[in-house]
């Protein structure tokens, strides 16, 4: 049983080497490669912890070696139609002459670029408004991550109506970073452009920390590097030196700070973190590594076992959904003032969580995500792979609307590192493609007094 777990894990390693090699070069920013690299991390390594050690997740009682390696040739088949999706506009004139047609009737983003001039008083507006958003969801109890568990904060009546924009605000900073990083990336002789970045990130750092969320902290390093291999090949060794601080600092981190019990001071609360940190893996030694590297492949992204029990105990626990998961998208364009009681994707997340049992019964705040591949599972069984087809169409339509000129301006660099993030972030349908289209139409309101034509090179 275990040797074909691991030919399917082998399998998952292939496709970024696949895709790499079809490519000519690691090009970061397809969002293909990036993906397939992503997927191999969340899905084929802790498939590997699972069957090396199974009796670390017989909590789950209906979990299996037999369950795992269904689970992992659905994700494998997922991956594969995504393939198949992605670059079917290469070999069929039908759905290339769809795609193409799509693209024609946005606007040609690649025109417009900002007005240097009009820098300053926007990255002003940027940092005030953007600031401000933040203060906003801290005094109303919005700033800490839900498995933090410290939120002292009741909110008021009807703050919820506009959360998301106030959300939506707070990250006007991250979009004045990336300017000033363009900048230099534009002509790297402004080197005052690149300390300007330097200074810009470290407080995206410093608020990003004591939320509790990797996701926050990971955000504007992650837009960076996109921007920059945009511009120019990635070096191999800035890379891996990023990684290496995510996987033996960040991720274990986050973790004992999730799990103690939180005052609300930020500078003690991180103190005692870094300490307890410090205790335990201050030895760089083989218990330790083990240690810190269960705690990220075999907890914090092991998305396998999600999918596992997804598949599993569907339809046993839940009907399929035929779907349904899929219209929150149409629903999330909906503003709140004038639907106040919108049902939320963290709700629905909730109930996921507690009815598949990865939450306690009565715990009703924390939202545990069932991952892309597991919403196809929920909504249509085995003939989910089809969906996974579709997404490849729609990674290629936003991948060629932005980069098939080959170029890329200062506007149009800026929408597609923040749109390759929220793709290949991994979660359900219309957390990903909501939040994507609602970023770009605020920061192209934004921007449009700013903007002016480029010029073509």
């Amino acid at each position: 049983m275990n040797s074909f777990i691991y030919f399917e894990v082998f399998i998952l390693a292939l496709f970024p080497i696949f895709l790499i090699v079809k490519e000519k070069g690691f090009k970061l920013y397809n969002p293909a490669i990036l993906l397939s690299i992503i997927y191999f991390f969340e899905f084929g390594i802790p498939s590997l912890f699972m069957s090396l050690d199974p009796l670390k997740f017989w909590q789950f009682s209906f979990f299996s070696l037999q369950c795992l390696q269904r689970s992992v040739l659905f994700i494998i088949l997922v991956f594969l139609l995504f393939v198949l999706g992605f670059y079917s506009p290469l070999y069929n004139r039908h759905i290339r002459a769809l795609v193409l047609k799509l693209i024609n009737k946005l606007p040609p983003v690649n025109d417009y670029t900002i007005e240097i001039k009009n820098l300053p008083m926007l990255l002003i507006f940027l940092f005030v408004l953007g600031w401000i958003s933040r203060i906003l969801l801290v005094k109303m109890g919005m700033y800490y991550h839900t498995e933090v568990g410290y939120n002292p904060i009741v909110q008021p009546t009807g703050f919820k109506q506009v959360a998301t924009y106030v959300n939506i605000g707070s990250t006007f900073p991250l979009i004045g970073l990336s300017l000033c990083f363009v900048e230099w990336l534009k002509n790297q002789k402004k080197i005052y452009f690149l300390l300007l970045s330097i200074l810009l990130l470290i407080p995206e750092i410093i608020y990003a920390l004591p939320t509790g969320s990797k996701e926050r902290i990971l955000f504007p390093v992650a837009i960076l590097i996109f921007l920059y291999s945009l511009k120019t090949k990635l070096a191999i060794v800035p890379i891996l030196f990023s990684m290496l601080i995510f996987v033996l600092f960040v991720f274990p981190f986050v973790g004992i700070y999730r799990s103690i019990f939180l005052t609300g001071d930020a500078v003690l609360d991180l103190s005692r973190t870094f300490d307890i940190y410090w205790h335990q893996f201050r030895y760089f030694d083989k218990e330790n590594v083990s240690k810190m590297f269960y705690m990220i492949f075999g907890e914090r992204l092991n998305y396998s076992l999600v999918v596992s029990i997804i598949i599993e105990n569907t339809p046993k626990i839940w009907d399929f959904k035929h779907g349904f998961t899929y219209l929150f998208f149409i629903i999330s364009f909906i503003p709140r003032i004038i639907w106040p009681g919108k049902p939320s994707i963290t709700s629905f997340d909730n109930v996921f969580g507690r009815d598949y049992g990865f939450l306690g019964r009565s715990d009703y705040t924390t939202s545990i995500d069932m991952t892309w591949v597991g919403e196809m599972f929920i909504n249509f069984g085995w003939y989910g792979i089809l969906v996974a087809f579709l997404y490849g169409i729609i990674f290629q339509t936003l991948y060629t609307y932005f980069l098939r000129q080959k170029r890329l301006s200062q506007l149009s660099a800026i929408l597609y590192s923040f749109g390759l993030y929220y793709m290949v972030r991994g979660g359900e349908f219309a957390a990903q493609f909501s939040g994507l289209f609602k970023i770009y139409l605020v920061i192209f309101i934004l921007m449009y007094p700013f903007l002016k034509r480029a010029e073509v090179k």
